[in-house]
């Protein structure tokens, strides 16, 4: 069962005379979902944005980003709602659900993905920084709910007379539980742009760029590792 919240974030055109800098990011992790190429958090290169035209929420502005990313969080498919029955000692019946496995990711749509190429006056790699930095926010976001999931949330169960209720009060917990960390992230997101005014103010985002790298540091332990059999993507 795969639960997921899709934000969509955007990066700028930027003037290309600053000097280069790439953020430093953790391992190169790259996964396949069903239906579209997907990479789990990584350094991000061009060839990452295949999509053909941008998302709809930006085909029609006057003046279109200089990238898009197509960036979430999902609920890694190894979970399970355990639904058991209980006995009471009036020969009554319960049911108790518990999550198993519970683990989140950051995930890049690649096909969704947009690189501006009518834009000349971008510089590649300012860019690719600033999405790298929306980037490690989702991912930062879902490393604080694997840390709540392995430390309030662990022993969460919910009690009742039927199954499919049991069932249906984990889904709600897990909606809430994304919901918040959600907005969590959408926030720290609009604030990253917000402050370097979509990247422009390269001081600002080179901040920020320090900032990240110390959390994804300090918060190594909760990253989610994910076996890959053919390398990177």
């Amino acid at each position: 069962m795969a639960f997921c919240i899709v934000g969509t974030i955007c990066g700028c055109s930027l003037p290309p005379e600053y000097a280069e800098e790439r953020l430093v990011a953790s391992p190169r992790i790259a996964v396949e979902s069903d239906t579209v190429p997907v990479i789990a958090y990584r350094p991000l290169r061009r060839g990452d944005f295949r999509g053909k035209h941008p998302p709809k929420e930006f085909m029609y502005q006057m003046a279109s980003p200089g990238a898009v990313s197509c960036t979430y969080i999902k609920i890694d498919s190894g979970l399970q709602i355990a639904v058991h029955s209980v006995a009471g000692e009036d020969g009554s019946e319960s049911f108790i659900a518990r999550l198993e496995n519970l683990s989140f990711r950051a995930e890049l749509d690649c096909e969704c993905s947009w690189w501006n190429d009518a834009d000349r006056l971008q510089n590649e790699v300012r860019v690719l920084q600033h999405e790298q930095i929306h980037f490690a926010l989702f991912e930062l976001g879902a490393r604080e709910l694997n840390r709540r999931a392995r430390t309030q949330v662990r022993n969460w169960e919910y009690r009742t007379d039927s199954p499919v209720r049991a069932r249906r009060a984990a889904e709600r917990f897990l909606q809430g539980l994304m919901r918040e960390g959600m907005q969590e992230v959408g926030k720290r997101n609009a604030d990253f742009d917000r402050e370097t005014d979509f990247g422009r103010h390269w001081d600002r985002q080179q901040a920020w760029k320090r900032r990240v790298e110390t959390e994804l540091r300090e918060t190594a332990d909760f990253a989610t590792t994910l076996s890959v059999e053919n390398g990177d993507d």
